[in-house]
């Protein structure tokens, strides 16, 4: 009988697999929205952004690297599935609670680094993200190719395009207070 969690395991990482090969495809076969993405969706899409910094070579051979990653990792997700697993039933969470009484201690410190980590990701990323704005405001990345009206409307209007040099100015500089706490620690 196999358990559920197991069940879970292989059910991901059979359509991370999957995933991986409609992408691969998809390149293939040059699907106009996974790799010559409109230069406008620039905000909203990877594929468009690589595009606009790196051009569209560059976007064709990084969706071959995406599902090519895809495979691999359901690949070896699914070889990571043990028979011992399958047949037991005996799952892994079952196997890290016994170890774990053990090592509380151990276990707290991890739990405490795993918080700390996700902090610093989530603030990185916020100022990341919050400067790749602030330039593609400012080069105009949004109204490259054949955006439609309404965002040719917004991004040319001087004080919208003001309110959100200040606003995404602020977030960066509070999401940069926030992540150094993080970063001593």
């Amino acid at each position: 009988m196999i358990s559920t969690e197991v069940f879970r395991n292989i059910l991901v990482c059979a359509s991370a697999c999957g995933l991986g090969f409609i992408i691969l495809y998809g390149a293939k076969q040059r699907w106009r929205w996974l790799v010559d993405p409109p230069e406008w969706l620039y905000l909203f899409y990877l594929q468009s952004m690589l595009k606009v910094l790196f051009g569209q070579r560059f976007v064709l051979a990084f969706t071959y690297a995406i599902g090519a990653c895809f495979v691999i990792a359901g690949l070896v997700g699914l070889g990571a599935v043990n028979k011992r697993q399958v047949v037991s039933g005996t799952s892994e969470l079952d196997r890290i609670q016994d170890a774990c009484n053990t090592c509380a201690p151990a276990l707290a410190a991890q739990m405490q680094l795993n918080e700390l980590l996700e902090n610093i990701v989530l603030y990185g990323n916020v100022v990341l993200i919050s400067i790749l704005l602030i330039i593609g405001i400012q080069k105009r990345w949004f109204l490259l190719g054949n955006p439609p009206q309404w965002i040719k409307n917004v991004f040319e209007d001087t004080r919208v395009v003001r309110f959100l040099y200040i606003s995404l100015t602020l977030i960066a500089l509070i999401s940069s207070v926030m992540l150094f706490p993080y970063i001593s620690a």
